[in-house]
């Protein structure tokens, strides 16, 4: 996704995303609460794992949350663009977290990659 493109896409809309590229299978019996706190842009995200399934509320934080970051959206556009990762975003200060940060890498080895190019039409 160009970079402008993902820059104009609302909160909403991205996560929305992001579930699309949940493996189902591979998420199978697994629950967490990810609160997600945006300081640029002064919005939070409740996301929840659960029933195979990632969903996401633009609500307050959660206390019962497994983990919360708290990035700047321009930040996250980096990470998605692979300029940065969250390693390094963490490393660096431009994201912190409380509670279990291995939640976040766990959730993230559930996600499928597409890729770009594909055939629409084979022979």
């Amino acid at each position: 996704m160009p970079a402008d493109a993902l820059a104009a896409l609302p909160l909403d809309v991205f996560f929305d995303l992001l579930a699309v590229r949940l493996n189902g299978p591979k998420a199978n019996g697994k629950r967490m609460v990810l609160n997600w706190v945006f300081t640029d842009t002064d919005q939070s995200i409740v996301l929840n794992l659960e029933n195979s399934a990632l969903a996401h509320r633009a609500k307050k934080p959660v206390a019962h949350a497994d983990a919360t970051l708290t990035p700047t959206r321009k930040t996250l556009n980096a990470i998605m663009l692979q300029q940065t990762t969250f390693p390094q975003a963490a490393a660096s200060g431009e994201i912190t977290f409380a509670g279990n940060a291995g939640r976040l890498l766990e959730l993230l080895s559930l996600f499928d990659t597409f890729s770009p190019v594909f055939a629409i039409v084979e022979p």
